[in-house]
Parts: C-alpha cells; structure tokens; sequence
C-alpha cells in the first residue's frame, strides 16, 4: 500500500473477486489477510502476460464472462511441487476445459498427474527443482498470443540410463484471437526437442470431462466439458493420431476428469489445435500439416497459416504466403489479411507479394489484392556498445566467423566478449541465446549487458520482460559450501520430504535496482527475471543478516 499503491489497489480487488476469504476456525496467522482499510480496490487490466518464476499468460476479451484464457507453466520457481513444468492449461467460454494437474486423482493406472510430456517411460517424473526451464521467447499482438517454453534433460540426471547427451524440450503455445468472445479463439500448440532425444515421448492432456463424452474425430478428439462447452482436440503431427481416453474421479472434485495420451517415437513431435466451441457452434474445420513448423487450420472465420519453430526459424513459401520467421502467422479474412511475428526475433512474413518484416512481435493489416509492397516495421531495440578496455575482444556479427578454439563463443546473438584476465564483458546487440566464455555464459534475449567479475555480477538490460539464465560460479556460491549430494546417507537422500527440500548449491544474492528479490538458483545454474524498462541486476554471495546465527540450516548438514 505504500511502496507501490496501484498494484496493492489491484491485488485487494483480485482478493474479493477470490470471496474475500477472512480464514478459518484455526488460530493461525498465515490464514488471514491484512489491508490497509483506506486502500481502495481497482479492477486489474487482464492482458497476455510472462511471470518471471511461474511461465506465462494468454488471454482473449477478459473483460467478457467467455473469455479464453491458456497457461503455460514454465519457470524457475518449483519446491516439491515440481514435475508440472509444462503443464498446458485451459478455460474458455465460462469453463475449464483443460485442468492444470489431477494431484488428488484416485490412482487410475496409467495417469500422469500433470498434463505436459512424459519421455522415456510412460510415466517419467521430470526433476526436481531446476531452474534452467523458463519462458525464452513471447509475443503479444492485437490477433495473436504466443509463448516458448524451454526444459533441459541432462543425461546425468537420466533415470533410463539411456541418453548419450543433454537435450531439451520446447513447448511453444500460440492463441488466435477472434474479434468476438464467442467466435473462433483457439490454441495451436506445438512441442519439439533439441539435441540428441533417443527417448519415445507420452504427450498428456487432463480435461473436465467424462470419458464417456470424449469421442474420436478426424485427427483427434472432441469432448463435451463443463456446461455445454465442446473441445476439439485435433493433431497435425502425428497424422491419424492414435488418442488414448481414460477416466478418473478426482478426489474432492464433484467432476469427472478424463486424461487424453498420445505416443510419439524418438525424434517425433506435436502440434495440437485446442479449439472451444458452443452448442450448435462449429467446430475447428480443417487442420493441415503443411510443413514442419507450420500447420493451416481452417475456421468459420478464418485460413490461418499458423507457425512456429525453436533456433533456426521457419522458412516457407507457397502460392500465398512466405515465412522466415520464428513464430507467428498469416491469417487470411474476407476482408483483410494479418501478417504477425509473435516472436521477439526479427522475421519476415508475406501474403500474395506483400511483406512485413522487422524485429517482432507486430502484426501489420492489409487489403486482400492490394499493391506488393515491403513493410519494415517491429520494436526498436536498446542500443547498446561495443565494450571497452584491454584484452581480448570477441565480435560475434553472424557474417565474421570466429575461431572455433576462441575462448568465447555465440549461438542465437550478435555481439561482443571482452576478456580481461579475470574480468569478462558479454554484451549482446540482437538474438536471443548465447554468449560463452570458458566455465561461464549468460542464456537470454538481447540487448543486454554482462560484466563477470570475481565474486559478483552485474546485468544491465533495457527493453521488454525478460528471464536469463547463467551458472553459478565458484567464487560466489562454492560447491563445497554444502556436502556432495553422493556423500548424503542414503535414507536421507531418498525421503524426498527432508533431501527432496534442499538445493545444490544453496543460494545467492540477487539486487535489482538496489531491492532484494528472489531468482532461481539450482545444481549448479542461477535464472533473474528483469521486468519491463531499464534495470540492473547485481549478484553476490549470499549472506543473512546478523540477526541469523548461520547462513541456512542445510549448512548444518553433516
């Protein structure tokens, strides 16, 4: 209420939207919520949205009761609550369609509590507590939604015993927006990976609905959910999906839950259109695999040319449109046609000779039939400058190549490393990926700034919301400060409510703007999520306040 009285304003309505819950007959503080009784409630302005730590948001007409609403859960924050990451979430026309999780569910066998993707087993759990799984990409268009989620498997962690290297899965969820609450808004999602994946995959999607109402379609399922609102659930890889239904009863829920399965083969992927519908209302139509990465899906409004990939972009032509981009799409109306790069990255989309491109997201509006032309449009990025000083600098441009035994390195980003013995310098101008030097790197989307120094790092990015990921080096958190996860007795190592808590190694010190927030520290790795406009991150070792006799009670260990 004092440091930042608009977003308290908002949170206090949020909280009476929620029944204004006073708590419970338990005596217990943490059940009760304290206000400022002159704080005033103000209505939040719901809109599509990255939560650094949890994963992102998309919406279409959330001041309507048909809203619909899709959620990605990818982020750094996770406890033992942690193999949700993933996890596809959906409401839609005054329903939820598709539940985030059936934790509580009565032990059907053969169910994944969550719904994202199993790999290597039917049931494979994911791994606890990583931080190295983030919302890498996004984008926000009047017609379209987009976010990319990224998780590491690493062949260490690897149960199986069956990985010959890391690898890493992407889930990137697209919304097309109808100009109507009740016309045709729907999801396009679609999941691939990266690296050597030599493992089957089980794709799991949770619905309210019973198995009984869940019936085959061509390419799919339809079910019939909550009050009189139909999914259809239809793939465009695999072709001729094979869906599996099988019916629960959740334990404290008055509804029946269903859980759809389908299995790919190693190297294979998904693309999934989730479309909600009413009634006597339409379903999906047509969905067509074109190419990889891009899917054409037929509405009673629209021909959306819908695509999406992860590192190189997609590059596509036919008779009506051309792509080289990373995500977004071309939809075709009777009276107009919308060229949209949802992602970040700098692309170019075209229709019948008419091109927009620049740096995303953008959507450009034209005329069917009208003149070719070419449009360059998108943000305009930060600047930033070449780094000054001694050493050895490194100029990464994306035409000049470097030598392969360069102590640094780039993938995905334009820009610079500075190396001055201790001291390094990343300064990244586009992209998004990236920069290395030796032990370290800095993993995000540019411009930014990145000065290692023994014992303390300062990032500096100005621009849109963004999540960035770096090891943790030595010199601020030591990997001996807490005893080899290997050296733990065994009991301990296995009662996942007592070992299951504790982080490898413990934590760091995070500053932005000078304020205390909380990152994602894990095994080794660190993720600091930086909101919108210009600002400064500073890392050090962590150290608690004289007030606590030792810096964290897992130090205590044996």
């Amino acid at each position: 209420a004092t440091s930042d009285p608009a977003y308290a304003a908002e949170r206090l309505a949020v909280w009476e939207e929620c029944g204004a819950y006073f708590g419970t007959e338990q005596v217990y503080p943490g059940f009760w919520f304290y206000w400022n009784p002159d704080l005033k409630p103000v209505k939040p302005q719901r809109r599509d949205a990255v939560l650094a730590g949890f994963g992102g948001v998309l919406r279409a007409h959330a001041d309507s009761p048909e809203e619909t609403c899709a959620m990605l859960r990818q982020g750094y924050t996770q406890s033992h609550w942690n193999p949700d990451q993933g996890t596809f979430v959906l409401y839609a026309r005054g329903a939820c369609l598709c539940p985030p999780t059936g934790w509580g569910y009565s032990g059907t066998a053969g169910i994944c509590h969550d719904s994202r993707i199993c790999f290597g087993e039917p049931l494979a759990d994911h791994e606890h507590g990583r931080v190295d799984t983030n919302i890498e990409d996004y984008g926000s268009t009047p017609a379209v939604g987009y976010l990319l989620g990224r998780q590491t498997f690493l062949k260490r962690w690897d149960r199986t015993k069956t990985l010959p290297g890391n690898f890493d899965w992407s889930r990137q969820v697209m919304m097309l927006r109808s100009a109507r609450p009740d016309g045709a808004n729907y999801i396009v999602v679609r999941d691939s990976t990266q690296g050597e994946c030599p493992l089957p995959s089980w794709w799991y999607q949770w619905l309210v609905a019973k198995a009984e109402n869940v019936r085959p379609v061509a390419g799919g399922v339809r079910a019939d959910c909550l009050d009189g609102v139909k999914l259809d659930v239809v793939f465009a890889d695999p072709a001729d999906a094979q869906v599996s239904v099988k019916g629960t009863r959740v334990q404290g829920f008055q509804e029946d839950y269903s859980q759809l399965c389908v299995n790919q083969p190693a190297g294979r992927g998904y693309t999934t259109v989730f479309y909600p519908s009413r009634g006597a209302e339409a379903g999906v139509g047509k969905v067509e695999a074109l190419a990889d990465g891009v899917v054409r899906v037929t509405t009673p409004e629209s021909v959306d040319y819908v695509f999406c990939a992860v590192g190189k972009p997609v590059v596509f032509r036919n008779d009506e449109v051309e792509i080289a981009a990373q995500a977004g799409a071309v939809r075709v109306f009777p009276d107009k046609v919308l060229l949209v790069n949802a992602s970040g990255i700098a692309g170019r989309v075209g229709y019948k000779g008419a091109v927009a491109e620049g740096v995303g997201p953008f959507e450009e509006s034209l005329t069917p039939g009208g003149k070719a032309k070419t449009v360059r449009t998108g943000r305009e990025l930060a600047r930033v400058e070449e780094p000054k000083g001694g050493g050895a600098l490194y100029t990464f441009d994306g035409r000049t190549p470097v030598a392969p035994d360069a102590a640094a390195t780039a993938d995905g980003l334009t820009g610079w490393v500075r190396v001055e013995g201790e001291r390094q310098t990343f300064v990244a101008a586009a992209g998004n990926g990236v920069l290395r030097c030796g032990d370290f790197y800095v993993k995000g989307e540019a411009p930014f700034t990145c000065v290692r120094e023994p014992g303390k790092i300062t990032l500096r990015a100005e621009g849109r919301r963004r999540i960035f990921q770096m090891p943790i080096p030595e010199n601020i958190v030591p990997a001996k400060l807490l005893p080899p996860k290997d050296s733990l007795p065994e009991d301990f190592k296995q009662n996942w409510s007592v070992g299951g808590w504790i982080n490898w190694p413990w934590a760091v010190d995070v500053k932005v703007d000078g304020t205390s927030v909380q990152g994602g520290w894990y095994d080794g790795l660190m993720a600091v999520g930086l909101d919108d406009g210009r600002h400064e991150a500073v890392i050090t070792p962590y150290t608690n306040p004289p007030v606590w006799p030792e810096n964290a009670w897992t130090r205590r260990l044996p």
